[in-house]
This record gives C-alpha cells, sequence and structure tokens, in this order.
C-alpha cells in the first residue's frame, strides 16, 4: 500500500515559496512509502529494501499517482487548485497572485494546504491525506542593510530554546512561548539537530520566526529567563523592558540595597520614558531612561517599607521587609 512517508523530510512534503512582485511561486516536493499489503517495502530501481523513502519529483514509477493539492486562505476560500501527476521529473509548480502575507507578531496569517494522494485508475479513493498550514513570507538578509521581512527592515529579537535541557516541560511549550512573546522576543533559536516539525508550526501560529543554527554570543537562553515553577526572571523583566512594546514596568526586588546611611537603592525595569517612585504611597522621585531606572537615596521610613513603581498606566507594588 502506498502512503506519504511521514519519516521523510517535511513528514512526507516539503513546500518552497517565494514571494515577489505581489506573487507567491510555490514548488512541493513529496515523499511516498510503497509496500505490499504486509507493509514489507518494495524495491523501486534502485531503492533497497532497507530504503522505503521514494523522492517522488525525480524517480520513474510504474505506478501513477497523483497529488491533489488545494491552498486555501483563513476564511476558507479556495487560492490555488492543481493536480500533479507524480511521476513528472519536476517538481508541482503553482503560484497564488496577490498573497496575504505572514507579517510576525504583527500578523501571523497562514493558509493551510491539503493534499490527497490519488492513483490514477481510481482517483475516487485517496490513498492518503496530508494538511499543513503555510506561511508565505519573504526574508533576506541585504548586504551592508541587514535582514527585512517582506522588503521591510526586521530586527530580530532571538531567545534561543534549548530543547534538550528542557524535555520534561514539553506540555508548557506553548506557554512558555506565549511568555517569550509578551517578553518581546520575535524569534526562537534551535539547532539542527532538535528539528521539529510540529514546535515550528506552533511558532507559525504565533508569530514566531525558528531559526535553525549555531548559538551566537549575547543571546538569551529560554531557562535564564523562565524558571521551572513557571514563573520569570529579572533578566526576563530586563529584556521585556528593552524589547516589548506593550507598557511594561517591574521592581527588581533583589536590587534592593541598604546604604551606609541607612537608606536604600532600588532599581526598576520599564519599556516607558519615565517611571515614578512611590514610597509609603507618597511620590518620592521620577527618573526618565529605560530599560534601567536606579533610584537612590530612598528613606527608610515605616516597617515594612511600602514601594510603588508607576509608568504611564502601569503600576506595581512591593513590600519590603528589612
Amino acid at each position: 500500500m502506498t502512503r506519504f512517508d511521514r519519516a521523510a523530510p517535511g513528514e512526507g512534503m516539503i513546500v518552497y515559496s517565494q514571494v515577489e512582485n505581489g506573487k507567491a511561486y510555490l514548488e512541493f516536493q513529496f515523499f511516498l512509502k510503497i509496500s505490499d499489503i504486509q507493509s514489507e517495502p518494495v524495491t523501486v530501481k534502485e531503492e533497497s529494501a532497507e530504503n522505503e523513502q521514494l523522492n517522488v519529483s525525480g524517480n520513474e514509477r510504474d505506478e501513477n499517482y497523483l497529488a491533489d493539492i488545494r491552498i486555501y486562505d483563513m476564511s476558507g476560500r479556495m487560492a490555488l487548485e492543481m493536480r500533479y501527476p507524480l511521476r513528472e521529473e519536476e517538481l508541482a509548480k503553482g503560484m497564488i497572485l496577490h498573497p496575504r502575507l505572514w507579517k510576525g507578531i504583527e500578523d501571523p496569517y497562514l493558509y493551510s494546504v491539503v493534499v490527497l494522494l490519488l492513483e490514477e485508475r481510481d482517483v475516487k479513493v485517496p490513498l492518503d491525506r496530508l494538511e499543513r498550514q503555510l506561511p508565505l513570507r519573504k526574508l533576506e538578509e541585504i548586504p551592508k542593510k541587514g535582514w527585512f521581512m517582506n522588503e521591510r527592515p526586521f530586527v530580530a529579537r532571538t531567545v534561543r530554546y534549548n530543547r534538550e535541557i528542557r524535555p520534561h516541560r514539553q506540555e508548557c511549550i506553548k506557554s512558555d512561548l506565549l511568555l517569550l512573546k509578551q517578553m518581546g522576543a520575535n524569534t526562537i533559536c534551535l539547532i539542527w539537530t532538535e528539528y521539529d516539525e510540529e514546535f515550528n508550526m506552533l511558532c507559525d501560529e504565533m508569530g514566531l520566526l525558528v531559526w535553525y543554527g549555531e548559538v551566537q554570543e549575547n543571546i538569551p537562553e529560554v531557562d535564564e529567563l523562565l524558571k521551572e515553577d513557571g514563573t520569570v526572571s529579572d533578566l526576563y523583566s530586563y529584556y521585556r523592558g528593552s524589547w516589548s512594546s506593550e507598557p511594561f514596568v517591574s521592581i527588581v526586588c533583589k536590587s534592593l540595597k541598604r546604604q551606609k546611611n541607612g537608606n536604600f537603592t532600588l532599581m526598576v525595569y520599564s519599556n516607558q520614558k519615565r517611571v515614578a517612585l512611590y514610597v509609603e504611597g507618597v511620590l518620592f522621585e521620577f527618573k526618565v531612561g529605560a530599560p534601567e531606572f536606579i533610584f537612590e537615596e530612598i528613606p527608610a521610613g515605616k516597617y515594612p517599607l511600602q514601594l510603588t513603581a508607576e509608568a504611564g498606566e502601569c503600576r506595581v507594588s512591593f513590600t519590603a521587609y528589612y
């Protein structure tokens, strides 16, 4: 029986896309797994029984199969329909005119791809079915100018997500990504050995780019940002103050230090231009600059010390026992 090979690259299908001049050019490459009723591999040409995977874009076959390809937009309207004979030497090719592009966190728009595997002698009964979401985007690096997404400047705010360190948190991956997105990250870095199609699809849905490659310097690790108990670290607050556009303020509790004269110093993180600090409900001082705001000579008044940081419409309070 013939099926799409889920163990092959892309779990049986690779979609190549190129966006140019208001058009999305698409190419499809399929991989089939051929076996008899006992699910044993069948030798095709020089393929051995140990190699069940067949790249159907470039191998002649006695069997004649078709790929019925349909692409839908997010409203369910069909954007492209094509029926491709898998015996052909070239990849299946199609085009979508004036596509809606995937724009990351701003607009993570996705098309859906549905492919039916048909046999030419009986097209009414599909042998197999593949479904995949498809982001259409143009990402390129222009020398001396940097990265561009859909011809607009793109600044990567990258977090290294180490799947080997966090295997026991598989059920929390979506929660992790939501926190990283809230922090202002727009790119997740993994190494090639961690390639995971399901993880890629989840990131596409959330508007996060996935980059596979070597770890570069000055990229924060997810375990430095998110704690095992589900809370966030002070480093997370620092990056949120640096990256996020959503108004935010956070008191770095561990930064509270008593000076020799008995007064205190305190650090606050925010992405707002100005932060106000209140002591016992009374305005103490304004500070300007981001993401770090350092307040000094905070008077040691009542016990415990009641502190509130305010930035725009955001405010957070901290009770210090000293």
